[in-house]
């Protein structure tokens, strides 16, 4: 695919920061020995460079994705976490950890613009829902109340 791309890479002291590594849309990591578990910063820019220039003398096929753009990506993430906010669902103790997980989740592999648009279907789906039905959330967590009591007691 074409297209813009570029390598970031974090601080030679403490890497990046969670919130920098929220907006890369791929994740790599160098292998290493336990022994020596870090590279410096320019072992790893010659280490990546190295790996790039191999990859070129022998170029492969790859599959004609429609990558979605970062925007869309990032839009798709918030109409989600509004989402899940709307429908009570909420990590008890860090929210940010929770959505940070779902980014490492959706991050394993490249989001096509059908995927975004997918995943928007879903939320839309969820709000109107709740919007036409309402939800219960319970105070406490485990604890089953109206809507959720009627879908359990429906289900024995």
């Amino acid at each position: 695919n074409e297209g813009e791309c570029a390598l970031v890479f974090g601080r030679e002291e403490r890497g990046l920061t969670n919130r920098e590594i929220q907006l890369c849309q791929l994740i790599t990591q160098i292998p290493s020995a336990r022994k020596y578990p870090s590279y410096n910063l320019s072992q790893a820019v010659l280490i990546f460079g190295y790996e790039l220039h191999k990859a070129a003398l022998n170029p492969r096929e790859v599959p004609n994705w429609d990558i979605a753009p970062v925007g869309q990506v990032e839009a798709m993430y918030r109409h989600l976490a509004q989402s899940l906010d709307n429908l009570g669902f909420k990590s008890p103790h860090r929210p940010e950890t929770f959505i940070r997980s779902v980014r490492r989740f959706f991050g394993r592999i490249p989001l096509e613009k059908r995927d975004i648009s997918t995943i928007h279907r879903i939320c839309r789906q969820v709000d109107r829902f709740i919007g036409k039905h309402g939800i219960d959330i319970p105070e406490e967590p485990g604890q089953m109340t109206g809507a959720n009591e009627q879908i359990r007691q429906d289900g024995e």
